[in-house]
């Protein structure tokens, strides 16, 4: 970003240095820079600059949510990827959506066998919310219908050119406050994740599956 902004910014230099004379191709990109910068600028201080996110809380913040994670994995619920997770995405997978969604013989977009995955998202420190995202990368013809099948039964839109990954539902957003203890953040994952399964529960009754794999589902949770 910051080597585009100083290529637009030497643009307007240049052909003002010039006194404004310039070819048709320079005056253009000197115009469209300078449009660009009036309008992104504003918006990149805005997420940016003033409203920076608070590091140290959003490190906090992933440091509790692991440890909520591990917790719930070591109860069998989910199954963390530390490999594949990060303070802004941590990443799990359940039983149930791995049998839905059974690993492919070639690799994701994320490098893993399996297409699928559950995300806490954490960009801030100050909110957060739980998705489960597929992956379409070289699936076979049978699994990309299976894909596809789930988009359409979720309120994912896809492309007119296709699609590599879409967000299939996500939880509501659980606000963070200042100084949560854990407890706090327990409860406020435990909130997200009720509503995630919930959501869960809809899209799978929408996808109209098979007996004999709902009944594999159904085991599962029990």
């Amino acid at each position: 970003m910051a080597s585009l902004l100083d290529l637009l910014l030497a643009q307007g230099c240049q052909y003002r240095e010039r006194g404004g004379l310039a070819s048709h191709g320079e005056e253009f990109m000197a115009e469209w820079s300078k449009k660009y910068l009036d309008v992104i600028l504003p918006i990149l201080e805005e997420h940016y600059g003033g409203h920076d996110p608070d590091n140290l809380k959003k490190q906090t913040i992933f440091d509790l949510m692991m440890k909520w994670v591990e917790a719930k994995t070591e109860e069998g619920l989910m199954q963390l990827d530390p490999d594949h997770s990060n303070r802004s995405y941590i990443r799990f997978k359940t039983q149930q959506m791995s049998t839905l969604f059974p690993d492919a013989e070639r690799l994701s977009d994320w490098g893993t066998s399996n297409h699928y995955f559950f995300e806490i998202i954490n960009k801030t420190g100050h909110s957060a919310y739980i998705q489960m995202c597929l992956d379409s990368k070289d699936l076979s013809v049978e699994q990309k219908a299976l894909y596809d099948r789930a988009i359409e039964c979720s309120n994912s839109r896809t492309s007119a050119n296709g699609w590599i990954w879409r967000t299939i539902f996500r939880s509501a957003t659980v606000d963070l406050e200042e100084d949560l203890s854990e407890q706090d953040v327990v409860e406020k994952l435990d909130t997200a994740l009720k509503d995630l399964f919930e959501k869960q529960e809809d899209f799978l009754k929408r996808m109209k599956l098979s007996d004999d794999l709902l009944q594999q589902i159904e085991a599962i949770r029990h």
